[in-house]
Parts: structure tokens; C-alpha cells; sequence
């Protein structure tokens, strides 16, 4: 039998990414951001920093990069505590007033898939929604509708339920 050794991926700076995105200003960019923003936190461990830095930046799809981040940690990073989801959150209500399409989609899911991780973050991310939707900009009450919608659909609620009656006290 022939063993196959992988390669680990070889690290993208930065500086690569942000020009990337830049100069891509496409739905082939859009595409691939997620690719920039999983490999980027996942081979350098900095998604977290890497996430707040992003979510502050001017350039649409580098800010978007910053809420992916946010998102794709949300479903991946299964050893996160929910302290830092929570922390992610006042990022969230102070970036969800921004118009642009692919920032607010962003946010948006975000916002969801961190409140879909567990039924303490659930119950936050909702209160979010409120505040979210009490700053009063479109795109905001955009983002808390969508997110209110998801996060408390009846298939979530049973889903949260389910783990939260089979998951091993620590």
C-alpha cells in the first residue's frame, strides 16, 4: 500500500490577501474569500485578531473577510470558547449599519452561525438582533430580520435542544 504524505498549505501574508482582494472587485473575489479567510486564520492562528482587524477596514471585501472569519470560526472551530463568539458580537452591532451589499450579507451570517453554536449564544445573538434593529439603519433591521428569522425558526430551536440535552456536562 502507498502512503501519500500532505503538504501543508504554505502560508498567505496578509499583505497578498488584502491586495487580492482589492484588485478583484468581482464575484470571482467574493468567491473566494472564504478560501482567504479560512486558510489565512486556519495556517497562521490568527483568525480571531485577524477577524476584529478586518471587520474595521474601509475596503468592502476586506471587511467582508473580517465577518466570514467570524462565521466560518462559528461552524469550524469546535474548541472555541463562547467568550469569544460573545466578543464578536458588539463588532457585529457597530458594522451592521454599513449598506453594502456583500458587508450586510456578511454581518448577517455572521451573526446567524454564531447563534446557531449553542442555546447560550442563541439567546445572545438574538438580544443582539434587538439592538441591532433599535440603531435604526436599513441595512440593520435588514440583518436583525434575516437573523431573527433563522435563529428562531422551530428547526434551530429543536437542533439546540437536541445538543443541549446530549452534550456532556465539562
Amino acid at each position: 500500500m502507498k502512503t501519500r504524505t500532505i503538504e501543508p498549505e504554505p502560508a498567505i501574508s496578509v499583505e497578498y490577501v488584502i491586495n487580492e482582494l482589492r484588485h478583484r472587485g468581482n464575484s470571482r473575489a467574493a468567491a473566494g474569500m472564504s478560501r482567504f479567510g479560512i486558510h489565512t486564520g486556519a495556517a497562521l492562528g490568527f483568525a480571531t485578531r485577524k477577524a476584529y482587524e478586518w471587520s474595521e477596514r474601509k475596503e468592502e471585501y476586506v471587511k467582508r473577510a473580517g465577518f466570514v472569519l467570524m462565521a466560518e470560526m462559528a461552524v469550524h472551530d469546535k474548541n472555541a470558547s463562547d467568550k469569544t463568539f460573545l466578543d464578536f458580537l458588539p463588532t457585529i452591532v457597530r458594522e451592521a449599519s454599513d449598506e453594502r451589499n456583500f458587508v450586510k450579507k456578511a454581518v448577517n451570517w455572521a451573526l446567524r452561525q454564531i447563534g446557531k453554536r449553542n442555546a447560550n449564544l442563541n439567546t445572545a445573538a438574538i438580544k443582539t438582533c434587538a439592538k441591532i434593529e433599535d440603531a435604526g439603519s436599513r441595512a440593520g433591521k435588514w440583518i436583525a430580520a434575516g437573523a431573527l428569522r433563522e435563529l428562531t425558526s422551530a428547526p434551530v430551536k429543536k437542533r439546540l435542544a437536541s445538543k443541549k440535552s446530549t452534550r456532556p456536562k465539562r
